[in-house]
């Protein structure tokens, strides 16, 4: 054994991933992977497997959870001279990006009260599970003649302000010959409601212009985006879709990477059927499209019940879906060491399994299908992260953990 082994115990601090609330077991960590001479020996980026899934509660809300996380502990040392410090951390819910493109022509009227009402219930909900949500309304904030004497949308507390008007109009296209009477530009800007979280923008859009207003919008609400969240596409209108899916898919995926097709679900309240003064036919092309996304739907025939009954449906897929995230922020290392990029390493213990040593994948090269981890940033990091495989692999386990090592030199990947 080296030198260092013998002089220096390498400290841990362990991140558990809290699913089922706070109930799990405080332990260390079983033995390093260590070569003859006491270092730790490379090991390929496949190597860590993690334990099988079992099934549990659910992840655990603020209400389970204590409200400072129990003082580190020191465990006894594994045999090879390293020495435990453990302490729980909640992991956290993927976020959450919604997009609202609303049909704001006259027709739309009768829907107004419904919308601006049911999108608090919706926003409050997801807020109560604990979920980080941006949400984007793509909706006129002031009266317009684009498309007929048009809807106005204002948004009350607590999601919006209450105050209606401001913003640039903007159009993703002008039609029916109402161009004279629509001074629009072709970017909207934010209304009375433009917060971190919340974002209303004066889009003007007819019956058949929804995914139009989603895709020449982008710039105006590209800054609410996040790489790392779950894009849900909302779409209300009278209308139908006038491009196929795989069209919007392609045209979404050339604006954002974020928009891969199994990272987005697309949902409406549209005309499921016909109706007097409400739906003058029957959309064709939005079902497909959300059956195709896995998204949910609702009919606007169906009244103040049609936008309950899709906002109910959308809530609890954003919540379900809500996955763990597949990245840590790096723990202050505890008292006496200091934090060396170098010599962390990160060992995963899935559900009834034995711990599993993920190595890290080496500088410039790419995760691709290999288990292991990564920094965010090499020169200055500040967080961890695994690569997709093994996100896939501990967000199918109900309650594992993600143990952070300090003080050992890090585990490299082999990459083949």
């Amino acid at each position: 054994m080296s030198s260092r082994a013998n002089t220096t115990p390498c400290r841990l601090v362990a991140l558990f991933i809290l699913l089922a609330g706070c109930s799990a077991p405080e332990s260390a960590s079983g033995p390093r992977n260590k070569g003859a001479s006491g270092a730790p020996a490379p090991i390929k980026a496949d190597q860590g497997q993690a334990g099988t899934s079992g099934a549990g509660a659910g992840f655990g809300n603020a209400a389970t959870q204590p409200s400072t996380p129990p003082a580190p502990r020191k465990a006894p040392e594994d045999g090879q001279g390293c020495a435990a410090v453990t302490q729980m951390a909640e992991a956290q819910k993927a976020p959450t990006d919604i997009i609202w493109a609303i049909d704001t022509s006259s027709s739309m009227q009768g829907a107004r009260d419904a919308i601006e009402v049911e999108l608090n219930v919706f926003s409050q909900r997801i807020i109560d599970a604990g979920i980080d949500a941006h949400i984007v309304l793509l909706g006129a904030t002031d009266s317009n003649f684009c498309f007929g004497p048009g809807l106005t949308l204002c948004i009350a507390p607590p999601l919006g302000s209450g105050q209606c008007g401001g913003g640039t109009l903007a159009v993703a296209k002008v039609g029916l010959g109402l161009a004279a009477f629509c001074a629009s530009a072709a970017i909207a800007g934010p209304g009375a409601d433009s917060t971190d979280t919340f974002l209303h923008l004066n889009a003007a859009s007819g019956e058949t212009m929804q995914l139009d207003t989603i895709l020449t919008q982008y710039e105006a609400y590209k800054h609410m985006l996040r790489p790392e969240a779950r894009k849900q596409l909302v779409i209300t209108g009278d209308g139908d879709a006038t491009q196929s899916m795989p069209q919007f898919q392609q045209a979404l995926a050339a604006l954002d990477p974020s928009f891969a097709p199994d990272n987005w679900s697309f949902n409406g309240v549209y005309c499921k059927q016909t109706c007097v003064g409400v739906c003058p036919a029957v959309a064709t092309n939005y079902p497909g499209m959300v059956q195709a996304s896995a998204g949910v739907e609702g009919g606007l025939c169906d009244g103040q019940a049609g936008f309950t009954a899709v906002i109910d449906k959308l809530a609890t897929a954003v919540i379900k879906g809500a996955q763990l995230s597949c990245e840590w922020a790096i723990p202050a290392p505890p008292a006496g060491e200091t934090f060396d990029p170098n010599k962390v390493n990160v060992t995963y213990t899935g559900t009834g399994g034995a711990p599993s040593p993920y190595a890290k994948i080496p500088t410039g090269a790419q995760c691709g299908d290999l288990d292991g981890w990564r920094y965010d940033a090499e020169a200055a990091p500040t967080r961890i992260q695994v690569c997709p495989s093994t996100c896939k692999k501990i967000q199918a386990d109900a309650s594992g953990r993600m143990d952070i090592e300090f003080g050992c030199e890090t585990r490299i990947a082999t990459v083949e």
